[in-house]
C-alpha cells in the first residue's frame, strides 16, 4: 500500500526593504508506492503568508510529525538572516582564496568577494 502527502516543493521569502517579509509556498502532492518509489508529484497551488512578528508556530519534525517546540516569525527571520550572513561569508572566503591563488575563472574575469554585509 502506498501513501500520499502534501509538501512545500519551493519556499520563497520575499524580503523587500521597508516591507514585512512574505513567504510563498509552492505546494505539491506526492504519491508513492509500497516500496517508497515516487509515482507522481502533482502541483497543488500555493500559499502566501505575511510575516507576523511574534506569532508563534509549532516546530514539527519533518520525518516523525512530532511537535518539538515552538518558534516565532521573528526567530525564523533571525535564523534565515544568520544563515545568509554565514553563507555569504563562506562564499566570499572561497572567492578570496581563488583570487589569492590567481586561478583563472571561466573567461578569466576577475573574481571579487561581495561587499561585506552589515546589519
Amino acid at each position: 500500500m502506498g501513501r500520499k502527502w502534501d509538501r512545500a516543493r519551493v519556499i520563497t521569502v520575499i524580503n523587500e526593504y521597508g516591507q514585512p517579509p512574505v513567504i510563498e509556498y509552492a505546494e505539491e502532492r506526492i504519491t508513492v508506492d509500497a516500496s517508497g518509489a515516487k509515482i507522481s508529484a502533482e502541483g497543488r497551488g500555493s500559499l502566501t503568508v505575511t510575516y507576523a512578528a511574534n506569532s508563534p508556530f509549532p516546530l514539527i519534525h519533518p520525518e516523525t510529525g512530532v511537535t518539538m517546540g515552538t518558534a516565532t516569525d521573528d526567530q525564523l527571520a533571525m535564523m534565515l538572516y544568520s544563515k545568509y550572513i554565514a553563507d555569504r561569508a563562506a562564499e566570499d572566503a572561497r572567492l578570496a582564496a581563488i583570487a589569492a591563488a590567481n586561478v583563472p575563472h571561466g573567461d578569466g574575469a576577475s573574481i571579487e568577494p561581495a561587499v561585506a554585509v552589515t546589519p
